[in-house]
């Protein structure tokens, strides 16, 4: 139960109940002015005010149920009054907790990746920087008295996925409440495609359990497996933290380009990569090579004259 809900279905439940007994004053003060009454409409109204007061009791009793309290129980109007406004500080208090825990938990959506350039797996900081802002206006939000509601999924973590499926045309009209408030949040759904949203975890492993790791140690061979295994973990990490966006060079030339530096090179020269080995120079510009022996100048000949004297 919200607090919103509690507080209209108790409010109503007063209204109806007063008025039940307003009806029954009037009778009764007819009565009193020693005229006669109608019976009919004083057990009517009874009748009702009855009904009234054990709706209201349902209500009250509900909300305390919402809010882990056993029934309450109450003399008089102003006990009845007193418990149902502790009853929705404590709802009040409930919905700020839930309301805090899914901001956080689309902060923690937005700090758990990067925006990578498809092509280049490298950061695009101006995007990323966006993803940061809004984490921060989504964390401040969080921390605030009174928490704001989002719309979307009642799970923070799926908020993201959810406002990418909007409609362009429509996310500015869906997500008018979420500008107000933490407008960077907008900004991320509209500005960045989430093709290029890339979630670090899926990259690096989680560490094993120590029972696991305990019994690898038992195995000699458990180093050497651990090893290999973490290379490729290390190596997608990095690329992924990675904060250039810069183009390689070998990506922003021709293939078979020559450098002037390079054109005494022969047209064979062009080094070759080893079989097995690891690696790959088609990403990066290759180094200076050395000058094969085929193709440098042939020097002439340094006649020693003491030399040809004594083989005389």
């Amino acid at each position: 139960m919200t607090p919103d809900k509690f507080h209209q279905a108790y409010q109503q439940g007063l209204t109806a109940l007063d008025a039940q007994l307003a009806r029954v004053k009037r009778e009764v003060a007819t009565l009193a002015a020693a005229r006669p009454a109608d019976p009919d409409v004083i057990a009517a109204a009874v009748l009702r005010a009855q009904q009234a007061a054990e709706a209201i009791g349902s209500i009250v009793a509900e909300a305390a149920a919402a809010v882990g309290d056993p029934p309450p129980l109450w003399t008089t109007r102003e006990e009845l009054e007193s418990t149902a406004a502790r009853i929705l500080e404590k709802l009040q208090a409930n919905v700020g907790t839930a309301r805090r825990a899914r901001l956080q938990a689309i902060a923690g959506s937005l700090l758990v990746a990067q925006v990578l350039h498809p092509r280049w797996r490298k950061v695009v900081p101006a995007l990323d920087a966006l993803r940061l802002r809004a984490a921060k206006q989504v964390q401040d939000a969080a921390e605030g008295i009174n928490p704001p509601d989002l719309p979307g999924p009642a799970d923070g973590g799926a908020w993201l996925a959810w406002a990418w499926e909007l409609p362009t045309e429509e996310v500015e009209e869906s997500l008018s409440s979420v500008r107000a408030v933490v407008p960077a949040l907008v900004e991320v759904v509209l500005e960045i495609d989430p093709g290029h949203w890339v979630v670090i975890a899926e990259a690096i492993a989680m560490p094993e359990p120590a029972t696991a790791t305990a019994a690898k140690d038992k195995d000699p061979k458990s180093d050497e497996v651990k090893l290999h295994q973490a290379e490729p973990m290390a190596e997608a990490a990095s690329s992924i933290m990675s904060g250039s966006d810069s183009v390689p060079i070998a990506e922003a030339m021709p293939s078979g380009t020559v450098l002037p530096s390079e054109s005494w090179i022969g047209a064979n020269s062009t080094p070759r990569i080893k079989p097995g080995s690891s690696h790959d120079n088609s990403s990066v510009l290759p180094g200076p090579r050395a000058k094969p022996k085929n193709n440098l100048p042939e020097l002439p000949r340094r006649i020693d004259s003491h030399k040809d004297k004594k083989e005389s």
